[in-house]
């Protein structure tokens, strides 16, 4: 066995191990496992934009997972997308008009917003019945682009 351990530079204490019946574990934990939160929120009516995740201050949001689930609806559709009031761009579409949409997604990409983006959901058309449930982090105004920024990044 090789004798190694995370030392913090500034406490020079133990980082990252967990005591098991197996013995020590060295852990990594995702940023979305340890910060993350979820909201989710039920739609029956249309609706010309709902925030489902804001960012705080000039800050952004990072998707960690998202759950759609959506009755088949003539001219129903629905829209995700990233909006700052300014800027819109699409994270996901659906038309519901040929069948039921049941989707569930964790994002292991870069899925992160600009500064003040806030995700969105638009219901146009008809009226329908589902529900998204979606897991961000909250990231700092250090870690956020601006727009241009981002865009060009892409």
């Amino acid at each position: 066995m090789i004798r190694i351990a995370l030392v913090d530079a500034v406490t020079k204490r133990i980082l990252a191990v967990a005591d098991t019946a197996w013995g020590k574990v060295l852990c990594v934990q995702a940023p979305g496992k340890q910060f993350g939160t979820f909201r989710s929120q039920k739609f029956t009516a249309t609706t010309t934009g709902t925030t489902i995740a804001a960012p705080e201050g000039d800050g952004s949001i990072e998707l960690t997972d998202l759950i759609i689930s959506f009755e088949k609806k003539t001219s129903a559709e629905v829209t995700i997308q990233f909006n700052d009031g300014d800027n819109t761009e699409l994270l996901w579409f659906a038309d519901l008009q040929d069948a039921p949409i049941e989707l569930a997604v964790g994002f292991t990409g870069n899925w992160q917003g600009w500064q003040t983006a806030y995700v969105e959901v638009v219901i146009s058309g008809a009226a329908l019945d589902g529900s998204i449930g979606i897991g961000f982090i909250k990231r700092l105004k250090k870690d956020s682009l601006k727009y241009t920024d981002w865009d060009a990044r892409r």
